[in-house]
């Protein structure tokens, strides 16, 4: 049994997309009593693998921020024992880390983003997207665990996302590591 969860960025713009004791909406990732909430249930889930998924970040940051690492990491991770978080907003990638065992994909940068600008010109740290494919494995007290991990750039995200080609993928991946 696999458990899934997701919370989000809920702008100032729109507080009411927020839930609220008599009204539904979206668990905030930047409210602590929300992702609290959001990882406590997770954890309590009956399942073998736990999967968060949060929008978050700064937009074009290539790198995680003192918060992200703090809540994710040491919150959702460590505190409640999420298997993975797949994490996405920046529109860029950011940095995966390996916790105990665990996963975190800081930022998967855009799968498809059609009719927006091409990310092309960015650089290499800014112009590509990621597919994640995580192996999955039982372990003896039948909990599932990451057995291996594949990672895919893509490129032409703001079109019709699709593989990068082997050299520039290797890049990418070089940079990433």
């Amino acid at each position: 049994t696999i458990a899934f969860s997701a919370t989000g960025i809920v702008s100032g713009g729109f507080p009411h997309h927020r839930a609220g004791d008599n009204r539904p909406g979206q668990m905030a990732y930047q409210s602590a009593e929300d992702f609290a909430e959001v990882t406590r249930r997770l954890a309590a889930a009956p399942a073998a693998y736990r999967i968060l998924s949060v929008h978050q970040g700064i937009e074009r940051q290539v790198q995680a921020d003192a918060t992200a690492i703090r809540k994710l990491r040491h919150e959702a991770v460590l505190g409640h024992g999420v298997d993975l978080v797949a994490a996405h907003h920046a529109h860029v990638v950011q940095g995966i880390e390996q916790v105990n065992g665990k996963l975190i994909f800081y930022g998967l940068g855009n799968f498809m983003h059609p009719g927006m600008q091409n990310m092309a010109s960015f650089g290499s740290c800014q112009d590509y997207g990621l597919f994640a494919r995580i192996h999955l494995a039982s372990d003896e007290a039948g909990h599932m665990r990451a057995r291996a991990v594949e990672v895919i750039p893509l490129t032409d995200m703001h079109y019709r996302a699709k593989r990068m080609d082997a050299s520039p993928a290797a890049e990418r991946v070089a940079i990433l590591n």
